[in-house]
């Protein structure tokens, strides 16, 4: 058992100049209002997906967290969020991008005189920078039923057999025309599943392995052609698919350059269009796209292989249902102001509800193009606000009126002028209230800047 390092308050070999710890409990008696603090940062992860409460580099960011609280007279703190923002498609090491970004949220407290006792109650993340899991529930969608509850018995992800990409053998040995349940049992539960037209659906497996199906599979691919870079960057990362050496028939991994692609892969492989090859047997076809990327290591450019496609027949596009935007703004008026926020009033509504990260602690369901909401069984506790999940151009009307709904301001100066203690840290502007928080996010630090998002903590 790790205990928390509130000891270092109480050591004698503690200088005065100590920065102030990271607490794995909320304190019991603290000084209100607390203050909040936005740490943005970067950590060289040399291409690599990291797990940053393990990670030694990750150590450093947290004692710059640590002296950016000193600065603001805090005798501890607790980490309250941590959003890491990873390269997307493979494009590591290039386009400049080798770090991830870090946008992480801690609460600042002084302690009542003569009293720095712990609380029962834990933050969402340790001192180590490691997300607290509370329950063994997970939260996802059926067709039958919104919102389920089930024990964690199908592993969400199963590592895949092999990382073999070809046209006889599949993805993994997942191949168009297979079932649903076939899929299943090959590569276990998705991560990540999106509500298409006519029934169809899209499955994730982390960020880069993308299935659709209408009644059986059609196609598998390493981009999605729907989500955006932020409802990517939305979804979890899963290690063994997203970090993982896929390899074109066994010879070719992601991201070789073109010249070596072409010299090892089979001479079935025909040139098609500016930036594909392209395989064909029967009706299947594996689609090979690459692109010219600058790699600010060597200053060169260098055409890399970055996607791979199987299907049967033609790659057919995943389209979103269309939705009323009113609609989904009179539920969201109602969940956020008289607490009635049982989801399966957006079903009746006819809004596409989409599965987006199937968390042990509570899980993310996109509602439309600009809503997500955090459930924890059958409790709301999260609603996040912000730019299109998809790829197309975000709707700042749908937008505002989503932010009006929920009962808060559009402008910065608005949001301060209802919230004169809300901390300005720029962008954005924080409030906490107990286990309560407000963040809202804006287009420039200027008083009438525009909100472009808002993420409310409602437990």
């Amino acid at each position: 058992m790790r205990f928390p390092i509130l000891f270092l308050l109480f050591s004698t070999a503690v200088s005065a100049e100590s920065l102030p710890p990271i607490l794995d409990y909320y304190p019991s008696c603290f000084d209100q209002p607390t203050q909040s603090l936005l740490f943005t940062g970067k950590m060289d992860t040399k291409g690599q997906l990291v797990d940053l409460g393990t990670d030694p580099r990750f150590s450093e960011v947290l004692r710059q967290l640590q002296i950016e609280a000193a600065a603001k007279d805090a005798q501890a703190l607790t980490i309250e969020s941590i959003d890491k923002i990873y390269p997307i498609l493979g494009k590591v090491r290039y386009e400049g991008d080798q770090s991830v970004d870090l946008k992480i949220t801690a609460k600042l407290f002084r302690f009542c005189q003569n009293n720095t006792a712990l609380s029962k109650q834990q933050p969402p993340y340790n001192a180590l920078g490691q997300k607290i899991i509370m329950t063994s529930t997970i939260v996802s969608i059926d067709a039958q039923q919104i919102i389920i509850e089930k024990a964690v018995k199908e592993p969400i992800c199963k590592d895949p057999d092999n990382y073999i990409v070809s046209l006889e053998q599949g993805v993994a040995g997942v191949i168009p025309g297979q079932t649903k349940s076939r899929v299943l049992a090959l590569l276990g539960s998705p991560s990540a599943v999106i509500k298409l037209q006519n029934t169809a659906e899209l499955w994730g497996y982390g960020r880069k392995i993308w299935l659709k199906f209408d009644e059986n599979l059609q196609w598998i691919s390493t981009d999605s052609d729907l989500l955006s870079t932020e409802g990517l960057n939305n979804l979890d990362v899963v290690d063994t698919f997203d970090n993982s050496d896929w390899s074109i028939e066994g010879k070719v991994r992601l991201k070789t350059e073109l010249t070596a692609l072409q010299q090892q892969l089979p001479s079935q492989f025909q040139k098609s269009g500016a930036f594909e090859l392209v395989k064909k047997q029967n009706q299947r076809s594996l689609t090979l796209d690459y692109q010219p990327l600058k790699n600010y290591n060597t200053n060169t450019t260098e055409t890399l292989l970055i996607n791979f496609t199987l299907a049967e027949g033609v790659k057919t596009q995943a389209k979103v249902p269309d939705y009323s935007a009113a609609a989904l703004s009179n539920w969201l008026k109602l969940a956020t102001q008289t607490q009635d926020s049982d989801i399966e009033k957006l079903k009746q509504q006819q809004i596409p509800l989409h599965q987006f990260t199937r968390g042990i602690k509570g899980s993310w369901i996109a509602a439309g193009n600009h809503l997500l909401l955090q459930y924890q069984e059958k409790t709301l506790t999260k609603v996040r606000i912000g730019g299109s999940v998809f790829k197309q151009e975000s709707n700042k009307t749908e937008l505002r009126q989503l932010v009006l709904a929920a009962g808060f301001p559009v402008t910065k100066a608005q949001f301060q002028a209802k919230y004169p203690d809300a901390v300005d840290s720029g962008y954005e502007l924080t409030l906490y209230k107990g286990t309560q928080s407000i963040v809202a996010g804006f287009s420039s630090e200027e008083a009438n800047a525009q909100i472009e998002s808002l993420e409310l903590t409602l437990i």
